[in-house]
């Protein structure tokens, strides 16, 4: 048993030597790549097709480390280049690789992103969204979000498109946006799992012309406070009430006592209508009931005409069915 142990643990430590010199090795190799393009980097500025072998260089040596210098070296150069698309690509991916790092040594970008930002401004190419429904709202980026078509340019690079709709499922895609070279989607916003699809520009064509958009969708049911029918009908019931509430009082009292002496020498009492107040009372009773009866119509116009209203705007906004393309974001949304 001592022995397969000792054979086990040679096994072991050679294993992890070679692994050693194999990391070594790396190690060596990324350092050689990195002196050599840093020779060209510095030679660039005599010659600016030294950047081009210095890019080479750094791009080889993050094979074979995870360390982000090369990613910041390269930015660089493609500054120098003056090549902004490429230069700030590359100095975001050194932005999202070092922001968990807290140590000493990261770079600060900012200024040269400024620079390259006033340098040579930002290029925007073509894109067309057609979305349905068609308030569905976008957002580039976490910007302020507008309607689907206001959207016709977006900047060149990696760019997030956010479309949302109270009511639907949020759909995300990362898209890689090149100069002239204009992108066409197609969103189908649903209450489970929405859809982005990419198209092209005849399928787009085709599609009926959804900037048209019905405002009244997007407005909230009109408030309880602002329906003159509901509250008309419920002035007209409640004096209505009251009418008929004191024309049947009036009725039913629309009798005077009367006394009367009898042949015997003695007297009685007996009730005597009186036809002037029997008459109002009587007319109360109808004018009220009328109210009554107008006053629940009103109110009941007014909850159909609201049910209705419902109805359509559900109705405007259900969604369609369509098939999604090469999706790159998943996630699950609830809106209440």
């Amino acid at each position: 048993m001592k022995k397969y142990f000792m054979t086990f643990l040679l096994a072991l430590s050679a294993i992890f030597s070679l692994s050693q010199i194999a990391f070594a090795d790396e190690n060596v190799e990324f350092q050689n790549l990195m002196l050599k393009g840093l020779n060209y980097y510095k030679q660039g500025s005599t010659d600016t097709t030294m950047y081009e072998k210095a890019i080479e260089q750094f791009t080889m040596a993050r094979k074979y480390s995870d360390n982000p210098t090369p990613v910041y070296n390269i930015a660089r150069a493609y500054q120098h280049l003056g090549r902004c698309e490429e230069a700030l690509n590359y100095f975001k991916e050194y932005e999202n690789i070092t922001r968990q790092i807290k140590q000493y040594g990261v770079n600060d970008i900012s200024p040269y992103v400024s620079q390259l930002t006033a340098q040579c401004g930002v290029v925007k190419t073509e894109i067309h969204i057609s979305c349905s429904p068609a308030e569905t709202l976008v957002s580039v980026d976490d910007a302020e979000p507008v309607q689907c078509y206001e959207l016709t340019s977006i900047p060149v690079g990696q760019r997030r498109l956010l479309f949302q709709l109270k009511g639907f499922a949020t759909a995300t895609r990362i898209i890689s946006m090149k100069a002239d070279e204009p992108r066409y989607f197609e969103v189908t916003m649903d209450k489970r799992s929405s859809k982005i699809k990419e198209t092209d520009k005849n399928t787009m064509l085709s599609k009926p012309d959804l900037s048209e958009i019905d405002t009244a969708l997007l407005m909230p049911s009109p408030p309880i406070l602002s329906r003159g029918l509901f509250w008309g009908g419920i002035a007209s019931a409640a004096v209505g009430t009251i009418l008929t509430v004191t024309g049947g009082a009036v009725a039913a009292t629309a009798y005077d006592e009367k006394t009367q002496t009898s042949a015997r020498g003695g007297t009685y009492s007996y009730y005597e209508k009186n036809d002037t107040k029997h008459n109002a009372g009587i007319a109360l009773l109808a004018i009220g009931g009328a109210a009554v009866i107008t006053g629940v119509t009103l109110i009941t116009i007014d909850i159909l005409r609201e049910h209705q209203y419902e109805n359509e705007r559900m109705e405007k906004l259900s969604p369609y069915i369509v098939f999604s393309g090469d999706t790159t974001a998943a996630g699950i949304h609830w809106t209440f």
